[in-house]
């Protein structure tokens, strides 16, 4: 019989599975807001580090020259 001393054993974890997830979540969510919130403010940084780095790399692209001195100011 597949419905024997088996369904009784799985009504029971099932509620037992659902405070696990839930614990789970509980945790998780802070972590994961904090982690998200790094994250930006990391990227933000990181961005912000970024541009000044193609700025910078832009002026010594045009100091070397190629053809990135047409469509930028000239040396003065």
């Amino acid at each position: 019989i597949p419905y024997g001393p088996s369904a009784p054993r799985a009504r029971e974890l099932a509620p037992t599975r659902i405070r696990c997830a839930f614990a789970l979540v509980l945790l998780l969510v802070p972590i994961l807001l904090a982690a998200i919130v790094s994250v930006t403010t990391v990227d933000t940084m990181e961005n912000v580090f970024h541009h000044r780095k193609m700025m910078l790399q832009g002026a010594e692209k045009t100091r070397s020259g190629s053809g990135a001195r047409t469509h930028a100011s000239p040396p003065v």
